[in-house]
């Protein structure tokens, strides 16, 4: 199955600032709550993300992520 959000959203720093942020995949964890289990290294293309993420329900969810394109301080 494949999902695709267009969700926008803006940030109160720059997109240089945001990227250097988002690219420090290992510190996701930490800023995921819901995130029981991560296993990343980096985000560039094709990368394979595996996690588990458990929210306040009586129910988890296993995905696997793969990237597979990016464009530094854009997507």
């Amino acid at each position: 199955m494949l999902v695709h959000s267009d969700r926008r959203h803006r940030f109160a720093v720059s997109r240089t600032e945001l990227w250097d942020t988002i690219t420090q995949v290992d510190r996701y964890p930490t800023w995921w709550p819901w995130l029981r289990d991560f296993d990343a290294t980096e985000l560039k293309p094709g990368a394979e993300w595996q996690c588990r993420v458990q929210p306040p329900l009586p129910y988890s969810l296993r995905l696997v992520i793969t990237i597979e394109d990016v464009v530094a301080a854009n997507r």
